[in-house]
């Protein structure tokens, strides 16, 4: 191949890899193209923010100290690797703000020369190495045939669309803008997918697009 026309291309969460190596230094340089794919480290599920997470799985675990990062550090390392997957982390309110995994990339604590994310996401991306490069960006239809088995499981989660419209904007445009914004955003996105009728568990397919 050519090394002066290297391509980085990835799909998913290898978008949202794509597209925090165009945006960290410690890749600055290394190609000349990038196509991230349905996935932006602006996605909520790629832009875990900063919260309590380790010291929640310590609890869950039988931990009882304090929440100081080295000393949940050292007791999860204690822990059989079967049981630290077996609990689930994510409160309701979680869930509502789109949040899928609770341990993902996220600004960095510590900064120091490998950081691959030492300050907010945003200011991340309008400092980027890579903002003149040749960039293509785009998604595929049903990208959301993944949550497809969570919604049969709990129809709910779509029965309640209507008296909760705020959720069919994404959380990282709702942090952004005031209320009335996103409900009109909402609005706009229920007509689009759904058009006059109302949004229920018979429409997933609906959904998922």
């Amino acid at each position: 191949g050519d090394v002066n026309n290297i391509t980085v291309f990835g799909e998913s969460a290898g978008g949202c890899s794509t597209h925090y190596m165009m945006c960290t230094e410690q890749t600055r340089g290394l190609f000349h193209k990038a196509i991230p794919m349905s996935g932006t480290l602006h996605n909520y599920w790629s832009n875990t923010p900063p919260a309590d997470f380790a010291y929640r799985l310590a609890k869950v675990n039988g931990y009882e100290g304090e929440n100081n990062d080295r000393q949940v550090l050292d007791y999860l390392r204690t822990v059989p690797a079967e049981q630290l997957v077996s609990h689930t982390l994510l409160t309701p309110e979680d869930r509502r703000n789109g949040l899928i995994y609770a341990f993902g990339p996220t600004v960095e604590p510590y900064v120091m020369v490998d950081c691959v994310a030492p300050k907010p996401q945003l200011e991340m991306v309008r400092d980027a190495w890579s903002n003149k490069l040749p960039v293509m960006l785009g998604g595929t239809s049903f990208e959301g045939l993944f949550m497809y088995p969570a919604l049969k499981a709990n129809p709910k989660g779509m029965d309640s669309l209507p008296q909760d419209l705020l959720r069919l904007t994404p959380y990282e445009v709702r942090v952004l803008n005031k209320e009335q914004q996103n409900l009109e955003s909402s609005k706009k996105m229920k007509q689009l997918y759904f058009g006059d009728v109302t949004p229920s568990s018979k429409l997933i397919m609906n959904f998922m697009d």
